[in-house]
C-alpha cells in the first residue's frame, strides 16, 4: 500500500481534535511553565498565589477561590498558565462548576479570553457538554458564538459535534447562536466531525437541516465513518443518500476502499456499501493501494462480478494460482 495513504489518513483523523481534557493543569502542558515552577521552588516559593487560584479552580474548590480573592492580591483574574488557559477555562471543565464560574464573573473574568489554540471557555463548555455553564458564558459575554473560532477555524458547535453532545448542538442551532453551515479551515463541517467520531444520532439530526459536504481534500463524511469503522454512521449516511458512496477523495480513494482497510466492522461495512448501490466499485487508485484481508477480495468478487476489477486485483495482489481459480469460479458462477 502507498505509504502516503497512511499519512493522509492520520492527518484527517489526528488533526484538530475536539477533546479538551488531555491538557489538564495538573500535567504541565508547557515546558516553560515547568521551568518556572522549578525556579520558584528553588527560590523558596513553592506555590505562588496565582498558581493557587488556578489549581483551586481546577479542583472546583469555590471556598478556596473565595478565600484567595478575599485575602491575597492576585495579579489578575485573567492570569494564565501552560497553554494560556485562564482560571475561567479551568473552572468550566468541572461539570458542577457553575457556582465557581459565576463567582469568577463577579471578579471580572472574561469569557471571551482565548488559550494558545484560540479556544474560549465557551469552546471548553461545548466540548465537555456542560450546557448550563455554556449558556451562562454566552449570556455574560453577549457575543455571537459563530464568530468565536479557534486557530483552525472551528466554532463551539464543532466541538460539541466531535464530542457527541446532541443537546448542546440542538440548543446552539435552535437558539440561533451557531452558524451550522460553517466549515473549518480544512473544509470540515459539523457532520464531518460527528461522522469522524462516530456519533450517529448527531449525524442523523444534522442531516435533517444540512446536506453532507466534502472537505477541501475531498473527504466526504462517509469516508470518515468508513475509515474509522463507524457502521451506524455509515448506515445513516447511506440511508440519506445511497449514491454518496461514489464520492472520491482528491487522492482517488473511495469509501469502499476505506471500509476494506478499517480496523473494525470491516465486513459489515463492505456489505452495506455494496448492497446500497449496484454500481459501486473500487477506483484504479484503490486497487493500486489495496492491501486488505483476502476474504474481502472474495466478498467483493462475489458481489460485483467484474472481470476488469477482478483481474486488476489479482495482478496487484500477486495471488497464488489456487486462489485465482477460486475467484474466477465464484465470479462465473454468480454471473450465471
Amino acid at each position: 500500500m502507498d505509504s502516503q495513504w497512511h499519512i493522509r489518513q492520520q492527518v484527517e483523523f489526528l488533526s484538530s481534535p475536539t477533546s479538551i481534557h488531555y491538557h489538564r493543569i495538573e500535567k504541565y502542558s508547557s515546558i516553560v511553565d515547568g521551568v518556572r515552577r522549578i525556579r520558584r521552588v528553588l527560590g523558596g516559593d513553592h506555590q505562588s498565589e496565582n498558581e493557587r487560584l488556578l489549581r483551586a479552580c481546577c479542583r472546583n474548590d469555590i471556598d478556596a477561590v473565595q478565600w484567595l480573592f478575599d485575602n491575597i492580591d492576585t495579579d489578575s483574574i485573567d492570569l494564565k498558565t501552560g497553554i494560556n488557559r485562564s482560571a475561567l477555562h479551568e473552572a468550566v471543565l468541572n461539570r458542577d462548576g457553575r457556582p465557581l464560574v459565576r463567582l469568577l464573573f463577579q471578579y471580572g473574568a472574561d469569557p471571551k479570553q482565548r488559550d494558545s489554540l484560540g479556544r474560549t471557555p465557551i469552546h471548553y463548555a461545548a466540548s465537555c457538554g456542560h450546557l448550563v455553564i455554556m449558556i451562562d458564558l454566552i449570556d455574560f459575554s453577549r457575543v455571537s458564538v459563530s464568530t468565536l473560532i479557534d486557530i483552525d477555524g472551528r466554532c463551539p458547535l464543532m466541538y460539541a459535534c466531535g464530542e457527541g453532545h446532541l443537546s448542546v448542538c440542538q440548543w446552539l442551532v435552535e437558539h440561533g447562536y451557531a452558524d451550522y453551515h460553517r466549515k473549518d479551515d480544512r473544509g470540515r463541517s459539523c457532520i464531518a466531525y460527528a461522522s469522524r467520531a462516530g456519533h450517529a444520532e448527531i449525524v442523523e439530526w444534522f442531516l435533517s437541516i444540512l446536506p453532507p459536504e466534502s472537505t477541501n481534500t475531498g473527504w466526504h463524511p462517509l469516508h470518515y465513518a468508513c475509515s474509522a469503522g463507524h457502521l451506524n454512521v455509515v448506515k445513516v449516511l447511506l440511508q440519506y443518500d445511497q449514491h454518496c458512496g461514489h464520492v472520491i477523495t482528491h487522492s482517488g480513494h473511495s469509501a469502499l476502499f476505506m471500509a476494506m482497510h478499517s480496523t473494525k466492522n470491516t465486513i459489515e461495512m463492505v456489505k452495506c456499501l455494496l448492497d446500497s448501490n449496484s454500481s459501486l466499485d473500487l477506483t484504479s487508485q484503490d486497487i493500486h493501494d489495496l492491501n486488505c484481508d483476502k476474504s474481502l477480495i472474495l466478498l467483493f468478487a462475489q458481489r460485483r462480478h467484474s472481470f476488469y476489477f477482478l483481474f486488476a486485483i489479482i495482478e496487484k495482489m500477486n495471488y497464488p494460482l489456487s486462489l485465482i481459480r477460486l475467484l474466477l469460479l465464484i465470479n462465473i458462477f454468480e454471473i450465471h
